[in-house]
């Protein structure tokens, strides 16, 4: 803080008869620099930018304690010091004050009685003390930047009473009467210099030990001014303190700050308003600021330069928060040098919220570095921070090394629900640069062959929503599950007479007799071996869907700090050509039975008279087959869909939600005219638990409820279907049943197995599924042909093995009609 009053201080020492004045100067002010935070003094590598990278604001801030001043030469005087004119004072006397205050003659050596005031002081002389009463106001200092260093003079230590000085020669002694204080009469603040000082009424002082008064009277942070006037009485020196008080502190203002609010500063200061300006105190709320700052992850806002003080009690605080200048990307290769890069910059940079003219802030930084890596393009992110070229201002350097983006892979497995398989597959995650993602798979396996090849843009550019799309195009030929599985009772339609309507045949899992139950899968019509006459069964029917479609993808928030728990909504549109074929790959529009297997078949059968619904004669199965039914539909669909994500981990969570909710609408066009309107409802809830403490790790009770009914026409295709390791386990895939509507309910116990190869979990598990009784309105009943129970329950235990690609499933389960069944799968059941 500037003081404009630098004047000597004048003290006393009496050395025989003769008086000694020393000059003591108050302490310099602490000089104000421009800002130079630590943390950008130099380029800093800040991996992920941890909390321990980024360095502290300066101390240069601060306001420094006043320092021991310099010795002063000692001048002869003839002149005896008393009272300055005008101010009422006050003393601790030593019994040489009498009654009426007047201070007996020292000696009759011609010197001015005592009680004669001292020549009038010239006001604009720096070395005069103010007069009394005339409080001048505190320097105005300028804004932190602007103000020239001052030198902070080097002071040898106090000597005490005794001690010798530099010189060698004994520091001199004085007796001290009586102790003063002017300039204030707040009793407070004659207090606090009373209790700062340590000369005394009675006892011995030396010129260090005054300078000493003085430095411990600035400590208090009281004053902005301390001056001494000794004075000679019989009974020794009274020496009296001039001092000069702060200013009452009415407000602190700030000076280019952006995140700190007038509030915040209201709140750290309201304490002292309405008081003298205590410096001390003024310190401890520039300390708060600077927390603030870094708490709130500020790391950069400090409180820069001297604090001005108006002599309105006015202060005002100019800080320095960190603003961003400007944010350059640097690619870099494996070592760490200058390299070409393929991302477009916009890639990186719409990722963060710290942009330019920003203020940095370390946990907003932290969350922006984040997003950038989950993009998937970078091996390695790192932030280096450079001053700017305003010193107040910050530039953010990314350093990325980008990773390879395309791949192609090929591989093996089994799956319950696709049993063995082969794949291959082509990814290149940043197509031109821009963060497209194109994919092309290709599945090959017992039950479905897949190709599929899709372009995704994970956000459209210039959207402030981050909507997304992806466009795709297919080609899958399934095995359906409503066309497969269960215990089917053949005994009604043996006919030994047509081999072409016989269904038990050596095909079928054993040769039984008329009567006697057989399990057996419905197929298509079978065939007779011209050459020698043999009956063959036809194949299982399959379901080839050709087409593609468009689907846009959009969260309800422009914020990215909120996208983990915002819901996002999505819409699309699908257009599919749709068959039942044969292992030939030629269109079979019925099977043995002589249910339609689409929807146009189904449309004309009735359409025919045929009830499809109820056990068809031999003679209708061949009259149906005679109709040479449509075995194609087109389907065009619209799908909505809304969903909120708000689990702690998306692939192991163990605490939160996720809720789904989806309609699809399907517009009449083509083969089949097909109309209906698809419902559907998931909702999951973990909650963190412990029980069993077989390892270390997180346990979790995990719930899982969803359901869906379709209105209107229905394709037996489309139908829901129930059972399997996604559904209940225990059942073969789609052995509950199939139908319109559906419930299920599953519920697990998530705990720590073994510590090994990374973790190993275990699983306590019950699942329930019902199609509520809408197997009997799926045209053609496939589910009750076939004998499934349309509703079932299985428990078990499995265990989860982590792996790079996420957990892998195995799970044993026991069905409520005590079938037991091992299942395999990927990632959690939900």
């Amino acid at each position: 803080m500037k003081n404009k009053l630098l004047s000597p201080i004048l003290g006393l020492n009496i050395l025989g008869s003769g008086l000694f004045f020393c000059l003591v100067q108050p302490p310099a002010e602490a000089a104000s620099s421009d800002f130079q935070p630590a943390a950008i003094a130099q380029t800093q590598s800040i991996p992920l930018l941890a909390q321990a990278d980024l360095a502290p604001p300066s101390e240069d801030n601060s306001i420094p304690e006043a320092p021991a001043q310099p010795d002063s030469e000692l001048e002869m005087n003839g002149v005896n010091s008393t009272e300055a004119p005008g101010v009422e004072e006050n003393t601790r006397p030593n019994g040489s004050v009498e009654e009426n205050g007047e201070i007996e003659d020292l000696d009759s050596t011609g010197e001015d009685p005592p009680g004669t005031p001292p020549p009038p002081l010239d006001t604009e002389d720096p070395l005069s003390p103010p007069p009394a009463g005339d409080v001048p106001p505190a320097g105005d200092v300028p804004p932190a930047g602007d103000i020239p260093p001052t030198p902070v003079p080097t002071v040898p230590p106090p000597v005490s009473p005794g001690q010798t000085q530099e010189s060698g020669t004994p520091e001199p002694l004085v007796l001290v009467s009586e102790v003063a204080v002017e300039g204030t009469q707040d009793p407070e603040l004659i207090t606090a210099v009373y209790e700062a000082i340590a000369t005394r009424p009675g006892g011995t002082a030396t010129r260090s030990q005054i300078q000493s008064d003085i430095n411990a009277i600035y400590n208090t942070g009281y004053f902005s001014n301390v001056q001494v006037a000794p004075s000679d009485t019989p009974l020794g020196v009274r020496v009296t303190y001039f001092v000069l008080p702060n200013p009452v502190l009415r407000s602190v203002q700030l000076a280019g700050n952006k995140v700190l609010t007038e509030e915040e500063v209201e709140k750290i200061f309201a304490s002292q308003y309405g008081e003298v300006l205590n410096l001390n105190q003024l310190q401890t709320g520039i300390d708060e600021i600077n927390q603030y700052y870094q708490e709130s992850g500020y790391v950069l806002g400090q409180v820069v330069g001297a604090p001005q003080i108006d002599a309105d009690g006015t202060v005002t605080l100019q800080v320095a928060e960190g603003e961003i200048e400007s944010i350059a990307i640097r690619y870099q290769n494996e070592e760490g040098e200058p390299k070409k890069g393929k991302t477009k910059e916009y890639i990186i940079t719409r990722e963060m919220r710290s942009q330019p003219g920003e203020i940095l802030n370390r946990d907003r930084l932290q969350a922006d570095l984040q997003r950038i890596f989950a993009l998937g393009l970078f091996e390695d992110v790192q932030v280096a921070l450079e001053p700017g070229e305003d010193p107040r201002k910050v530039v953010v350097n990314l350093n990325v090394q980008e990773r390879k983006t395309g791949s192609f892979s090929a591989g093996a497995g089994f799956s319950s629900s696709s049993g063995f398989f082969g794949t291959g597959s082509y990814t290149q995650t940043n197509l031109l640069g821009r963060n497209l993602k194109l994919n092309a798979q290709a599945q090959v396996g017992t039950r479905e062959f897949l190709f599929d090849i899709g372009l995704t843009n994970p956000w459209i550019k210039g959207d402030p929503y981050r909507t997304s799309y992806t466009v795709n195009g297919f080609n899958r030929l399934t095995l359906p599950l409503v066309f497969d599985g269960g215990v089917f009772d053949n005994t009604t339609f043996i006919n030994p007479a047509d081999p072409n309507l016989n269904v038990n045949s050596p095909a079928c899992s054993e040769v039984v007799n008329p009567g006697i139950n057989s399990p057996c899968d419905v197929r298509l019509p079978g065939t007779i071996d011209p050459d020698t006459g043999e009956f063959i069964r036809g194949g299982r029917p399959r379901i080839n869907r050709l087409g593609g479609g468009v689907s846009f993808t959009r969260p309800f928030t422009k914020n990215p700090d909120k996208l983990p728990r915002a819901w996002v909504g999505s819409v699309g549109i699908r257009y599919e050509r749709i068959s039942a074929r044969d292992s030939d790959l030629d269109l079979a529009p019925v099977d043995e039975l002589g249910k339609p297997l689409t929807f146009s078949g189904v449309k004309e059968a009735r359409a025919a008279g045929f009830d499809i619904n109820q056990d068809l004669t031999p003679a209708q199965i061949a009259a149906i087959r005679a109709l040479n039914l449509d075995a194609q539909d087109d389907l065009l669909s619209v799908q909505f869909g809304i969903a909120r994500d708000l689990r702690n981990d998306p692939v192991d969570p163990t605490k939160g939600n996720l809720i789904r909710v989806g309609l699809e609408q399907t517009v009449p066009i083509g083969s089949g005219s097909i109309a209906f309107t698809r419902l559907r409802a998931s909702y999951s809830q973990f909650f963190p638990v412990k029980l069993l403490r077989l390892a270390k790790g997180p346990q979790a009770l995990a719930f899982n409820v969803q359901g869906g009914t379709i209105l209107g026409d229905l394709p037996p295709y489309e139908a829901f279907n129930l059972g399997g390791s996604n559904s209940v386990r225990g059942f073969d895939d789609g052995d509950v049943g199939s139908g319109r509507s559906f419930l299920q309910a599953t519920a697990e116990y998530r705990f720590p197995l073994i510590d090994f190869l990374g973790g190993i979990g275990g699983v306590l598990f019950v699942d329930y599924g019902t199609v509520l009784g809408s197997d009997s309105e799926v045209p053609g009943v496939p589910s009750l042909i076939r004998g499934k129970p349309g509703d079932g329950f299985g428990f078990g235990a499995g265990v989860r093995v982590k792996t790079p690609i996420g957990p892998v499933r195995i799970d044993y389960a026991i069905n409520d009609e005590g079938r037991d069944r091992v299942h395999f799968g990927f990632g959690q059941r939900f």
